[in-house]
């Protein structure tokens, strides 16, 4: 079979599941835009370039009430229900997969996200999930899509996991693409429509963090391999948003800004050669460890005007438990050079961090009053599925597995 010709043929629909927002961020809610959903746009854009018809639903913008997904349904038709499953919103997830069961039960439904690498046995275990794509799920999916659509089994499928003759089956994980730019470009049309959706001043042009912070479980999905989008795809990525959305500001979501600070210079060269310094402000994050004066000073040249540093703790105890890998002298002396560089500051601190003591707390709180920071963001240590905390809270007694709702890293357990 022409499984490139017959790919039309397919329609798959995506669904962002949010969770319930006055919950997590009690009266903060009013405060919290909806997000483009980056990670279900990457799967889009990956169908989409093959020629598969594709629909996002998102249950932050979308009616996703029963009657509004099953009216989705009939409208769209899809033969796969993809779902992006994190820790927050796993409920959600499930719940929304039963709607799509009882709609029609020869829908595939898949889970893909953070939390269903991390516990596909969990997700699997519910009755209304059927596949599991691990990892990074752009091409799991894509093979999904070609079994579906030339009826054939799913056993060499990597990355996938699913349900065979009652039991739980985990084909061989897959390996990390390296050359970010073979992916197509972010389908920024599909999402933007209608428009006003979202802000589409966003980008993640970079994969994987060679770092090991105990509380992070994101390596869970992309790995510690650094990978990256070449300085002049982004640059390009970044034409097409100021020339389609006329976009006046940028927010790069890479976990880390500076990793190859070779490719981040070339971006800022490019953005300086563009012009698009004087048209474009922009934010990102880095590691303290990683800055330096001229490197602060060309960001700020080329356009960008706020830096986030994870600043976490003013206890240098709690910074080797929670191997950072830099000290909080480190910290200091990066927000005070992007500061002597003119950028704005951002610094994100955690508390409640195991064996933290009431004094090192309020340490970490004098110390975020004392640094020139413009913005600061707490939060409580969370120990989510897949990170080395949820492994120390465990062994400390913690009761978590299923009880996945307290888990809030703006709420203590």
């Amino acid at each position: 079979m022409d499984v490139e010709g017959n790919t039309k043929k397919m329609r798959v629909l995506l669904i962002n599941p949010s969770f319930d927002r006055s919950k997590q961020y009690g009266h903060l809610n009013r405060l919290v835009k909806p997000g483009l959903p980056l990670s279900i746009g990457a799967l889009a854009g990956y169908l989409l370039d093959k020629g598969v018809s594709v629909r996002v639903a998102d249950d932050q913008v979308d009616d996703l009430s029963a009657e509004g997904l099953t009216n989705i349904l009939n409208d769209f038709s899809p033969s796969i229900a993809g779902m992006t499953c994190l820790t927050p919103n796993v409920f959600r997830v499930f719940e929304l997969a039963s709607i799509v069961k009882a709609y029609c039960k020869d829908i595939w439904v898949v889970a893909g996200g953070a939390h269903a690498t991390v516990c596909p046995d969990e997700c699997l275990g519910n009755g209304n999930i059927d596949f599991v794509a691990r990892q990074e799920g752009e091409v799991t999916l894509w093979e999904l899509v070609k079994a579906r659509l030339n009826q054939t089994g799913k056993e060499y499928i990597s990355g996938l996991s699913f349900k065979e003759n009652g039991k739980i089956r985990h084909n061989p994980d897959r390996p990390f693409q390296q050359r970010l730019d073979e992916f197509p470009k972010f389908p920024f049309k599909l999402l933007m429509n209608p428009p006003g959706r979202y802000n589409p001043g966003h980008l993640v042009t970079s994969r994987g963090c060679p770092f090991k912070c105990v509380f992070c479980s994101s390596r869970n999905i992309s790995g510690f391999g650094y990978r990256s989008l070449s300085a002049g795809r982004v640059i390009e990525e970044i034409e097409g948003l100021i020339n389609d959305y006329k976009i006046r500001s940028l927010m790069f979501e890479d976990d880390n800004f500076l990793v190859d600070k070779k490719r981040a210079m070339q971006i800022c060269d490019g953005l300086i050669e563009k012009g698009f310094n004087r048209v474009i402000s922009w934010r990102c994050q880095a590691r303290a460890d990683l800055v330096s004066l001229d490197v602060l000073g060309k960001m700020k040249q080329a356009g960008c005007v706020n830096i986030s540093f994870g600043i976490e703790t003013a206890s240098q105890r709690l910074m080797e438990l929670i191997k950072k890998g830099e000290t909080v002298e480190d910290n200091i002396k990066a927000v005070r050079l992007a500061k002597s560089a003119g950028l704005g500051t951002r610094g994100a601190f955690i508390l409640g961090l195991p064996t933290e003591t009431r004094q090192e707390s309020l340490a970490t709180i004098r110390l975020a009053k004392s640094l020139p920071l413009d913005e600061v963001k707490f939060s409580l240590a969370t120990p989510y599925p897949g990170s080395p905390l949820y492994e120390m809270a465990k062994k400390e007694g913690c009761i978590i597995d299923g009880r996945w709702e307290r888990l809030n890293t703006t709420v203590g357990l």
